[in-house]
Parts: structure tokens; sequence; C-alpha cells
């Protein structure tokens, strides 16, 4: 879904997070896609500028796995996210239920 968003968006949406101008949920509501990806823009984004400034230089092929294995890791806390709330909404139908 992220994939539509123009490099330049991301790029730009980044550096908006980053100066504290807007939130990552805010930017990914604004987008149209969930927040996890605004969250691996920033994280890919600081993370290469570190190696950058360390003087190692990022292989495409290697950062186009790491992007995508950081899009893996974003979607699965999303993933769990949810999962967590449908254990809360569980627990508290089974809750309710015990007092009736």
């Amino acid at each position: 879904m992220s994939d539509s968003i123009p490099s330049d968006v991301q790029a730009e949406t980044v550096m908006r997070v980053l100066r504290g101008e807007i939130r990552s949920r805010t930017a990914a509501d604004a987008l149209g896609i969930s927040e996890p990806y605004v969250a691996s823009w920033v994280r890919q984004y600081v993370r290469a500028g570190a190696q950058k400034l360390a003087g190692r230089v990022v292989c495409s092929s290697t950062s186009a796995h790491a992007a995508q294995a950081e899009q893996l890791r974003s979607a699965l806390d999303e993933v769990n996210e949810e999962l967590a709330v449908l254990k809360d909404v569980l627990y508290l139908a089974a809750c309710r239920e015990k007092t009736e």
C-alpha cells in the first residue's frame, strides 16, 4: 500500500515527522496508510543517515532487503496490536457473560 506513495512524498513526510510538525499517525491518516508504514520510513531514513555518517555504503540490494524486513516487522507490529485489542474484547465479553 505504501509502495504507491511517491518517494518525494515519503521523504517530506519523514522530514515533517522528524521536525515535530506532525505525528506519524496523523501523517499516515492523511496519506491513507497505517502508522507503522510511516514509522518504518522514519527508521529507514535515520538508519541510512547513521550508516552514511559512519562511512558505510548502503548496498541497494541489502537496503531493499532491509526495507522489506522493516515493512514486515511493521506489519507484524500492527497485527500484534490488533490481536491485543481482540484479546481485550474477548476478556470483557467473558466477564460480561459471567455477570449475567
